[in-house]
Order: C-alpha cells, then sequence, then structure tokens
C-alpha cells in the first residue's frame, strides 16, 4: 500500500502533504487476479469434465456462463471496492494533513497579532504553499 508521505517545513512545523506515488498491482488486485484464475480452471474442468445433461439447450449454456463468470465479477467487484476505500482513505490523510497545517498557521498568526507583531511573510508562504498541494492533489 502506497503511504501519503510529508514534508516538514523545519520553521513553524507545518506538513505540506505529498501526492501518493503510482505503483503496480496491489496485493488486492493480485489475489482477485489469482482467484479469479483458479475458480476459472476449476469450473472450467467441472463442466468440461461433468457428463453432459439431457436437455443441453441454450438455457443450460447461459446458466453454465452465469455460473463460470458472475463470481469472478463479483471478486472483481470487491477489488475495486478494496481499492476505493483505500484511496478514499489516503485522500482523508493528506486533507487532514492540509487542515492541520492551516491551523497551525491560524494560531501562529493569531499569536503573532496577539503579541501586537505583524503577520510574518513565512506565514503567508507557508499557507500559499498548502493551497498550491491542495490544488495540485485535486
Amino acid at each position: 500500500m502506497a503511504e501519503t508521505s510529508h514534508r516538514s517545513d523545519a520553521g513553524l512545523g507545518l506538513q505540506r502533504p505529498v501526492a501518493p506515488r503510482r505503483e503496480g498491482a496491489s496485493a488486492i488486485e493480485l489475489i482477485a487476479l489469482a482467484v479469479s484464475a483458479v475458480w476459472l480452471v476449476f469450473s472450467g474442468l467441472f463442466f468440461v469434465l461433468a457428463p453432459a445433461p439431457a436437455d443441453s439447450g441454450t438455457v443450460s449454456f447461459i446458466m453454465t456462463l452465469f455460473a463460470v463468470f458472475m463470481p469472478v465479477a463479483m471478486v472483481w467487484l470487491a477489488a475495486l471496492a478494496a481499492r476505493s476505500a483505500r484511496t478514499m482513505r489516503q485522500e482523508s490523510r493528506r486533507l487532514q494533513a492540509a487542515i492541520d497545517g492551516m491551523r497551525a498557521a491560524f494560531l501562529a498568526d493569531r499569536n503573532a497579532r496577539a503579541t501586537g507583531a505583524t503577520p510574518s511573510a513565512t506565514v503567508e508562504r507557508k499557507l500559499s504553499e498548502i493551497a498550491q498541494a491542495t490544488r495540485a492533489t485535486e
């Protein structure tokens, strides 16, 4: 699973999210591929080696196709759902990091104003970097 990394800004302790890198097939997709292949091999062997029923018409052929391919479709549907859930978790982590960075910048700015100091250019720069990173992930 590709974890989202963060770049830390030493000055304010902010974290800027970095987009995750694309990888090849994940473990869940490899498992789905293996389960699909095993199912197709065994069901194919079953229907080839089993004696043909007496009424082997069109309906029987269609039901055989459903028996072979519907489980494969369900396996891939589950794999896609797991992949979407992983993507949503990664997006949630990146969004939380951006919110934490904005909160820290806001608090730093508020503390600077409370002490009578003018807002520093560093805080403004950090906020613009966070906004850029957020736009880049969209």
